[in-house]
This record gives C-alpha cells, structure tokens and sequence, in this order.
C-alpha cells in the first residue's frame, strides 16, 4: 500500500513536467502499448505465480517459482511471435513507426511478468517493505530517464517506451536480485528439473 501510495505521488509530481515535453500522441501510444502487456502480464504465468502462497516448505515453493519464471519467458516469446506475423495487421490502425516500438512488447511482457511472479514470492515471506520499495524505485527510475531524456534528447514515444522499460528493470532487479541471492544456496538443492514437472502437474 506505501509503495503505491508513493508511486502516485511521484507520478503526479512529475506529471506536469511532462506532459510538457511530449505530445499526445506519444501518451497515446502509450496507452496502447500498456494496456495490451498488462493484458497479457496477467496470464504470463498461466497462474501459477499465485500457487508460490500455497506450498508449506520454502523448498516446494522455489520450484514453483523457478516454474512461474520459466513460463513467463515462453509466453513472452510466443507473443513476440504473434506480433511479428500481426504486424501488417497493425499498419492498418497505426503509424508506421510506432509499430517498431511493438517489438518492444515482449520484452515489457517479460519483465512485468517476472516482477508478479517475484511479488508473490515477496508475499508469501510478508516481506512487503521490499515489494514498497521496488514499486517507488520503478517509478523513479521510469519517469527519471523520460525527463533527462526529453529534455538533452528527444521528445518521442521511444523514450516513453524506454522509461517504462528502465523502470522495469530496476524493480527485477531489486526484487530478483535480492531474492535469488539469498535463495541461491538452496536452489541449488531444492531445484530440480522432476520438482519443477511436479509443480507443474499439481
């Protein structure tokens, strides 16, 4: 609740700034680009990011993490693939050079996919402070890049896109980093290639 408590205030201290950079047309495209990844981020992981709650051993749960990771990956990949054959589909309701900006979408499913999946993690070990902190360092991070880059390069969709994408990273990266870190030593022997199928079959 804090970390989205301030992530709204960051958003709406830098949102004059700039809406005063870009056009509209670029937050249009925007919009597009969110809400179709946010679509497909919410079945990312075919739901099994939600069943990392249920296991009582910490050593179950890490399989269905390493599962949950793992089918994120794939379902990113196979809606890049999708794009790539919708493209000139696209050309019919778009602009020709926003459509580049498309091929980014995998890559947004990825790493949006990836940060759910850590959150349920995070949950699971009411470690929420962590999760606080993620959300407020994405956000300050995203709107950081589109500002600087505004204002010394280009207004442009592109660095709207870059934003969310650098946003992004910094939350895996302060989620994944941390928790793959302190859970290394026990992948390495709770993890296994059968548990993963098992978790799968569950």
């Amino acid at each position: 609740m804090a970390g989205n408590i301030g992530a709204q205030v960051i958003l709406l201290a830098t949102l004059p700034v700039i809406t005063r950079l870009y056009d509209p047309e670029d937050y249009g495209f925007l919009a597009i680009f969110v809400s179709v990844s946010l679509v497909i981020m919410g079945i990312s992981s075919l739901r099994f990011n939600a069943a990392i709650l249920l296991p009582k051993k910490s050593s179950e749960a890490l399989n269905v993490l390493v599962l949950s990771l793992g089918v994120v990956v794939l379902i990113a990949f196979l809606s890049g693939v999708a794009l790539f054959f919708l493209k000139d589909t696209l050309c019919d309701y778009m602009e020709k050079d926003s459509i580049s900006y498309f091929g980014f979408m995998p890559i947004n499913i990825w790493l949006g996919g990836w940060y759910l999946v850590f959150s349920f993690w995070y949950t699971r070990n009411e470690q929420f402070g962590r999760l606080a902190y993620s959300r407020i360092a994405e956000v300050v991070s995203d709107k950081s890049l589109v500002i600087l880059g505004g204002v010394l390069l280009n207004s442009s969709t592109g660095m709207l896109v870059a934003g969310l994408l650098f946003g992004k990273i910094v939350s895996i990266i302060s989620l994944g980093w941390m928790t793959l870190g302190k859970e290394l030593a026990n992948m390495r022997t709770s993890v296994s290639f059968d548990r993963v199928k098992l978790a799968a079959s569950r």
